[in-house]
């Protein structure tokens, strides 16, 4: 993914206030496929990829968090007890908004090896990635993420409270995974 920086609207869609189990999975299965999944539980975390028609990965029930992302759209919950909580993430490219959406790669765990991926200082991570085609010795795994920020605005303010409150916002105002894949920096 190269850096670039583009104006956007952003939207987060919030459900709820509390979700049982039966309503999160029709909400999965009216997002766009084919996805991947990341299942955060206790017991660890698995990485999933989805196609239309697919249940959820097992064991989503019992899971803390969990997102189903793909290049449109995220979709995240946390659980609330026995109910859950759930949004969805997303942008329109516009020229006018008040965002900028900034490409970034993060590497994951381990790097390709014996067909597998391993990692020395992780002995019992279980680092079954989603991806597609096979890698190369030494290839890492990464997430390609969206960061939102606010943009500079197209007309500055004139008074000076008004461009110190523009100026004194978070770096990231939100952020959404975006696709899985493998390779390495020259």
């Amino acid at each position: 993914m190269t850096e670039t920086t583009k104006r956007c609207k952003l939207s987060s869609t919030p459900y709820g206030p509390k979700l049982d189990a039966g309503h999160l999975q029709r909400l999965v299965s009216s997002f766009s496929f084919p996805a991947y999944a990341i299942i955060e539980r206790f017991s660890g975390i698995s990485f999933d990829k989805i196609n239309k028609n697919e249940e959820l990965p097992s064991g989503w029930q019992t899971a803390f968090a969990g997102r189903i992302f793909n290049e449109a759209q995220e979709f995240r919950w946390i659980a609330d007890g026995s109910a859950f909580q759930a949004w969805t993430i997303k942008d329109d490219e516009d020229l006018q908004g008040p965002y900028e959406k900034v490409s970034r790669r993060y590497y994951l765990y381990g790097t390709w090896k014996d067909n597998k991926f391993s990692e020395s200082t992780v002995h019992r991570a279980n680092l079954n990635y989603p991806l597609q085609g096979t890698p190369s010795d030494h290839d890492r795994a990464y997430i390609d993420v969206l960061l939102y920020r606010q943009a500079m605005p197209l007309k500055w303010p004139e008074e000076e409270t008004s461009i110190r409150d523009l100026l004194n916002q978070p770096a990231v105002a939100a952020h959404r995974f975006v696709t899985f894949a493998f390779g390495r920096d020259k």
